[in-house]
């Protein structure tokens, strides 16, 4: 429902200066498409690894700075598709209830959703926490 490439800039730059803050080398734009796919906690990891910390020594510090960064810096030129805020807002006219559901942390969810669709638009906003399956988990959408 939000458009932002995959890669994008804003990422690119969070994820080097996380690395490099500690001393370690940036890896290539194309690893971290090797990198992702299992959620960022994996992906921290296997771009320490691949930076030469096999240990993952510097995992807790370069995983805070990680999620600092994201938070500041994942909306942005985030936008809906376009027609997507009016049809939500028709559907909240009709009565119909909608949701949005993440493997995101939660708080980050709430924040995304609050600064690009506005409060209260979604009945529903969940991320992922530790009491509840991510992804394939069905106690997420019931």
């Amino acid at each position: 429902m939000v458009q932002q490439p995959i890669l994008s800039e804003q990422l690119r730059i969070q994820r080097i200066l996380c690395l490099k803050k500690y001393g370690l080398p940036a890896q290539p734009e194309e690893a971290y498409k090797h990198f992702a796919g299992d959620g960022q906690f994996e992906l921290i990891k296997r771009a320490l690894r691949a930076a030469g910390d096999t240990k993952l020594e510097y995992y807790d510090a370069v995983m805070a700075d990680y999620i600092e960064e994201f938070r500041t810096g994942c909306t942005y030129n985030v936008v809906p598709y376009d027609g997507i805020l009016p049809m939500l807002e028709e559907l909240k006219h009709m009565g119909i209830k909608t949701a949005t559901l993440s493997n995101k942390r939660h708080d980050n969810v709430i924040h995304v959703v609050e600064t690009v669709f506005g409060d209260g638009l979604f009945d529903v906003v969940m991320g992922q926490s530790d009491d509840i399956p991510k992804k394939t988990g069905t106690r997420r959408s019931i």
